[in-house]
């Protein structure tokens, strides 16, 4: 067993551990199309947010992409 700091994985395995989840929900061939978009979107998103937002507190890219999973999830769930 190997163990990592998250920082180290990056948020590229958050998002595909997410769309693993969805194939109950949605068809494998949407979760092909979508999860290229998800990980050209939290690349793009973290480094907007980076450089034009204030964080009270400092944080990582991998909650802000957390963050963007769950809010991205309360939609695909909330269908059913």
């Amino acid at each position: 067993m190997v163990l990592l700091e998250p920082h180290e994985l990056g948020h590229s395995v958050l998002i595909t551990s997410f769309m693993r989840s969805l194939e109950e929900y949605i068809d494998e061939k949407i979760i092909a199309k979508i999860e290229p978009l998800m990980h050209y979107m939290s690349d793009v998103s973290c480094d907007f947010i980076y450089r034009k937002c204030v964080f009270p507190v400092p944080t990582g890219p991998n909650f802000v992409v957390d963050n963007m999973i769950k809010l991205f999830d309360t939609f695909v769930r909330g269908w059913q």
